[in-house]
């Protein structure tokens, strides 16, 4: 079977775009990966200042970090020391490019096991020049 050029550039340029897309989206999750590590190691050892520094400004415009603070150590009380943290499910919310560059939003949602109650963490991440912040955070209760 012959096949033309114009089908044999359509298909190179389908895998190149597979390619390139799906490099994105590893290096999304490798960023998601390692700055949930960050948070979960921040909230073993109550440092929920420092947790509230490292999320993204629309984050801080909207909540200041008393707010922040007094709700992570709400939550944290309710949940009890930390024992076990399960394997998130991971969501490519939307991409989007700026005269800054790419950025991506990423959903995540880990069930947090707790002496006291377990809850599922739903996150959302910014990644914004290779750097995975805190877009938004919450706990749902069992």
């Amino acid at each position: 079977m012959k096949r033309s050029l114009r089908f044999d550039s359509m298909l190179l340029l389908a895998a190149l775009l597979l390619a390139t897309t799906s490099g994105c989206a590893e290096s999304d999750a490798s960023r998601v990966e390692q700055a949930e590590r960050n948070l979960h190691e921040l909230l073993k050892r109550s440092k929920f200042s420092e947790i509230y520094r490292q999320t993204t400004q629309t984050l801080r415009a909207d909540e200041s970090e008393a707010e922040f603070v007094a709700k992570l150590s709400e939550i944290s009380q309710r949940a009890g020391e930390i024992v076990a943290i399960e394997n998130a499910d991971v969501y490519d919310i939307a991409s989007e490019k700026s005269p800054a560059g790419p950025t991506s939003f990423v959903q995540s949602i880990h069930l947090v096991k707790g002496k006291s109650r377990s809850c599922h963490e739903v996150k959302l991440w910014m990644i914004e020049g290779g750097e995975a912040r805190l877009l938004s955070y919450d706990c749902i209760f069992r």
